[in-house]
């Protein structure tokens, strides 16, 4: 899932991306794009925890709104654009939106640079205002993303690549499924939680 959310952001060698959520589908998408190269790739969570499991992965930039200045951090790293020679903008050049909250896709289509793109695998539930004059007069690329690329072999490819180990943080026996699935409800520190089978 997060390899298709970069597969879907259409990305150009030596773009600048960030990635909001650190769950596991934006630590994913955070390891797809360091697998593929990409530098100064940032990643935004309230967890620290989960920030720290993304920075042992390869992330570049770790920012927490609660501590961070998100935008003005990445605009130290990524840079400054203009819109209309004359509105600064964020400089980063794709978005991943891994949060479903639409205040934080409201930001990120508010701060984006003319011409970004973003892709969105996150579910958003919850309606929320679409500012489509500044979409249109940034021209920005916003596609969705969903499910699993078709070829699952550049997935296994990376697997074979990259230690993903320290995303795991709970394991548990089938007869505990309730505690784990209580362990996975803990946004601030669960990582990928595991259900194990007896052999």
């Amino acid at each position: 899932v997060g390899m298709q959310a970069v597969n879907q952001a259409d990305l150009s060698p030596g773009d600048h991306v960030v990635v909001f959520g650190a769950g596991c589908i934006g630590m994913m998408a955070m390891v797809t794009l360091k697998d593929r190269g990409f530098e100064n790739v940032a990643i935004v969570d309230v967890s620290d925890a989960r920030l720290d499991i993304a920075a042992t992965l390869g992330a570049d930039l770790t920012l927490n709104p609660n501590r961070d200045d998100v935008w003005t951090r990445l605009r130290e790293a990524h840079g400054q654009d203009l819109l209309l020679g004359t509105i600064p903008c964020t400089g980063s050049d794709a978005y991943i939106e891994c949060t479903g909250v639409g205040a934080v896709m409201s930001d990120i289509l508010n701060q984006a640079k003319p011409g970004a793109h973003v892709s969105i695998p996150a579910l958003h539930r919850e309606m929320f205002p679409m500012p489509l004059m500044t979409v249109m007069m940034k021209q920005l690329q916003i596609r969705g993303s969903m499910c699993y690329p078709d070829d699952f072999g550049e997935t296994v490819e990376l697997l074979s690549r990259v230690d993903l180990s320290p995303l795991i943080t709970h394991r548990f026996p089938l007869d505990a499924f309730a505690d784990a699935v209580a362990a996975a409800k803990n946004t601030a520190s669960a990582g990928k939680v595991l259900i194990e089978f007896d052999r």
